[in-house]
């Protein structure tokens, strides 16, 4: 049985504080390591240092894991403004490439050498996108553990990113473009697909456009859709495509402010409900898509 010892520090019916020393069981040694015991030892410490009213907190300690401090403090505080689409994907990175690996590890034996030389193991293995989600999320974690006193120095802070195995990447040529422009039949799926290929939007911007996307000149992306549902841009900020113009790559001008661009390209649209999705936009000719 593995049991736990902490120190408790109350204040008496006279206002005056008192330490009471605790002594509590936590769960059978079968099957767990001492560092999940330790852990469960840290959740039963806030549960019973819990004061009516007030939040539970521990106080600052470089012995908590870098698993704990992830998951009860990192997440917390940063997935109110991820989008549902990233909060699946980066926790799952985070999850599977730097818990898997640091978890059990004390935040005070972190070293920027450990660090560095997992990163360069990644590197031998994943691509470029995998590589630098991982430094990313390593550095940002630290980096907030160091700004709440969990650390006094932030190790990951002289890490740099590995370079990457070059991966070759299938790239489709102009005749292949016309021919792909020129079998799609319907038309609502020609406006979606010229969209993502001329104007460089996200899959999840494109799906996302609304009539009122559409201003004229450009369209601008006010949601994104994820898994079949429709997601303000406001509720993710500039995450969401907020305030980025779709158009003519290439030729970018500034309005208030915001990356804008103007297709030249000529427009039909059949306006119906201001919320529904651009189902029946229509650019003509096909042929001009190509000078976007």
């Amino acid at each position: 049985m593995w049991y736990g010892r902490f120190l408790l520090y109350q204040r008496n019916k006279d206002g005056k504080e008192v330490r009471k020393q605790r002594n509590v069981p936590i769960c059978p040694k079968a099957g767990v390591p001492k560092t999940r015991a330790a852990q469960m030892l840290q959740q039963i410490i806030l549960k019973e240092g819990t004061v009516p009213g007030k939040p539970s907190a521990l106080q600052p300690d470089d012995s908590v894991t870098f698993g704990w401090f992830t998951r009860q403090r990192y997440i917390p505080m940063r997935q109110g403004k991820w989008s549902p689409a990233y909060r699946q994907t980066n926790g799952y990175a985070i999850e599977h490439y730097l818990i898997s690996h640091f978890g059990d590890s004390p935040l005070r034996d972190l070293d920027t050498f450990a660090i560095q030389i997992y990163l360069n193991q990644l590197a031998e293995k994943y691509c470029e996108s995998v590589v630098h989600q991982a430094y990313r999320n390593v550095r940002a974690i630290l980096h907030l553990a160091r700004k709440q006193k969990y650390l006094v120095e932030d190790p990951a802070e002289d890490v740099v990113l590995p370079l990457t195995m070059p991966v070759e990447k299938p790239v489709i040529d102009r005749d292949q473009i016309l021919a792909l422009l020129g079998a799609v039949g319907d038309l609502r799926d020609l406006c979606l697909l010229s969209i993502g290929i001329f104007c460089g939007a996200r899959a999840s911007e494109v799906f996302g456009l609304q009539w009122k996307s559409w201003t004229g000149e450009t369209l601008l992306p006010r949601g994104t859709a994820y898994d079949g549902k429709l997601y303000p841009a406001a509720a993710f900020g500039d995450d969401a495509g907020v305030g980025r113009h779709l158009g003519r790559s290439g030729e970018a001008t500034e309005r208030t402010d915001r990356r804008s661009f103007s297709p030249n390209g000529s427009a039909r649209v059949n306006r119906a409900d201001e919320n529904t999705c651009c189902a029946s936009t229509y650019l003509e000719p096909r042929r001009e898509l190509m000078d976007w």
